[in-house]
């Protein structure tokens, strides 16, 4: 293989690809590489940690096609402390070499026979939604998604699209998060469960802007194309809980809570919880909250002036996660929906843009 290239334009797409590189990966070591393919008058890049793919093409002068991959960390270091010029870039017997002015680097690559293919992915479904839409919508729910591994497809974000609506769900046993966002006509109802990770680094990719974005589903895969990338996403196989379940149908009280003043409070109640449980009482009367915390380090007693409309409640909640919810809520007030202290709360933005809905469940205390 033997290319010229812009150095910047190359930085560019290491940068980009690179974010499907796990930091490292002993089983598979070669999945920390990063595939470089010349081809007629370009060079695509390419990496995978067999959840994600990212592949970028640039602009080259190809003198002799080929393939390699390079270390991947490493490229992505040393071509972003390059100066913006013409670099050229040879590959022979596992050795990658980088001409850039009067110097010279080689790089010891990987065998391409220890790297996967690229996957082939058909574009079977396909749904349209504004780039700030989708980028609003995975910043909103991500946060929700599990982390460990007993359950799976609670890892994933949920995709559930019906007539012009997608809602985009997340939850993780204890707390859940809806957004539902507007799409373009012409798509049967239809669900994916995409790996919130790799979505994460989707939503990251995506320049937010009016400007449209497709996202195009087949059995196994999520593939996105913008701007000369493509990003290929394995989804998760199963059957992702009915979450209209789970949200409970009326309420015995609705507080209407300005944010500000909430989440201060909830943050000094924070403060003086227990560190493992960040338990917080919550003692809801007709225009207060009354918050009640304890902990190793003092105690906290504290109220909150709320509008009430419904009965008093007496529960508890763990405080990080309200505040997780209120850290995604822009508007300046909120409404507070909740029964009883065995039933989960529900929080709604009031004012400005409502399609996010928050659901935590609360902390059984015994007295």
């Amino acid at each position: 293989m033997e290319l010229t290239c812009n150095s910047i334009e190359l930085a560019r797409a290491v940068e980009k690809v690179s974010k499907a590189i796990r930091s490292a990966n002993v089983l598979r070591p070669a999945l920390t590489g990063i595939k470089f393919k010349a081809q007629g008058k370009s060079l695509t890049l390419y990496a995978t940690d067999l959840e994600i793919a990212i592949e970028k093409t640039i602009v080259a002068s190809v003198t002799e096609e080929g393939e390699v991959i390079a270390p991947g960390a490493t490229l992505k270091d040393f071509v972003k402390s390059l100066s913006d010029d013409t670099v050229e870039i040879k590959s022979e017997n596992l050795r990658l070499t980088i001409n850039y002015g009067k110097s010279v680097a080689v790089m010891n690559c990987f065998d391409l026979t220890e790297f996967p293919k690229t996957p082939a992915v058909e574009k079977e479904k396909s749904i349209t939604i504004a780039k700030e839409e989708f980028k609003d919508a995975v910043s909103k729910v991500a946060f929700c998604a599990a982390t460990d591994e007993a359950r799976p497809l609670l890892k994933g974000i949920l995709l559930k699209s019906y007539g012009e609506k997608l809602d985009f769900v997340a939850l993780d046993g204890y707390r859940m998060a809806k957004v539902t966002k507007k799409i373009g006509k012409g798509i049967e109802d239809m669900s994916r469960i995409v790996p919130a990770t790799a979505l994460k680094i989707v939503e990251g990719l995506v320049e937010a802007s009016d400007e449209m974005m497709v996202l195009n589903f087949e059995k196994n895969y999520l593939l996105v194309e913008i701007e000369y990338t493509r990003i290929m996403v394995r989804l998760l196989e199963g059957d992702y809980l009915d979450y209209n379940q789970i949200i409970p149908k009326e309420f015995e009280t609705t507080l209407i809570v300005p944010r500000d003043a909430f989440k201060a409070a909830l943050e000094r109640a924070r403060l003086l919880s227990l560190k493992d449980t960040s338990l917080v009482k919550f003692d809801i009367g007709r225009n207060s909250i009354n918050l009640t915390a304890n902990g190793t380090e003092g105690n906290l007693d504290e109220n909150v002036f709320v509008k009430n409309n419904g009965s008093d409640v007496k529960t508890a909640f763990n405080v990080k996660y309200l505040l997780d919810s209120l850290s995604k809520i822009e508007s300046d007030s909120f409404a507070f929906k909740c029964s009883s202290n065995t039933m989960p709360a529900v929080l709604e933005p009031i004012g400005g843009k409502v399609d996010a809905l928050f659901l935590v469940l609360p902390v059984r205390v015994i007295n």
